[in-house]
C-alpha cells in the first residue's frame, strides 16, 4: 500500500469481470485497489465477452487492455477484435471502448466490420451495441 492506500499486484494470468456487463482473460496484469469496491487493471494478452442481458453478446481480443470496475469501462488498445454471438459479424480497431452505463462499444482508428456477405470500412469511428446489431457513426447514438 501507498500512502494514498493504493494497492497494487502484479501478477500473471488472471481474470477481471464487470458482471452482468464483460467478462475478460488476460495473459498478464496489474490490478490496483484504491479503495473497497474500486479497482483497475492494467492487462495484456486479453480475450472475454461483453454481455447483454446477462448472455454473451460477444467475443473479444486485443494486445492490451484497462479495466475499470468502479466506472464500468473497458479500454481494449491494439488489433481489437470483437465478433457477435449470434451472427458473426466482426469489428476491428485500433481501439475500442465500452460503457457499462451506455452499453456502447465505441470503436476508434481503423475500424472496419464484416460479416459473410459484406464489409465495410476503414472508418474513423464507428458505435454499436455489444451485439454488433447495429453499427453507426457516432451521431445515430446520440454521442
Amino acid at each position: 500500500k501507498d500512502e494514498a492506500g493504493t494497492t497494487a499486484i502484479q501478477t500473471g494470468q488472471a481474470k477481471v469481470s464487470l458482471p452482468g456487463a464483460w467478462t475478460m482473460d488476460v495473459d498478464d496484469s496489474q490490478i490496483k485497489f484504491t479503495g473497497e469496491n474500486d479497482s483497475t487493471a492494467v492487462v495484456q494478452g486479453v480475450k472475454g465477452t461483453l454481455m447483454k442481458d446477462g448472455k454473451v453478446a460477444s467475443h473479444f481480443v486485443a494486445k492490451d487492455g484497462h479495466a475499470d470496475t468502479s466506472t464500468g469501462r473497458l479500454v481494449l488498445t491494439g488489433s481489437v477484435r470483437i465478433t457477435s454471438e449470434r451472427d458473426g459479424v466482426v469489428l476491428t480497431a485500433d481501439k475500442v471502448t465500452y460503457d457499462e452505463k451506455t452499453a456502447l462499444v465505441i470503436a476508434e482508428g481503423s475500424v472496419t466490420v464484416q460479416s459473410d456477405a459484406w464489409m465495410s470500412g476503414p472508418h474513423r469511428s464507428l458505435v454499436a451495441p455489444p451485439a454488433l446489431d447495429k453499427i453507426g457513426t457516432p451521431d445515430r447514438f446520440g454521442l
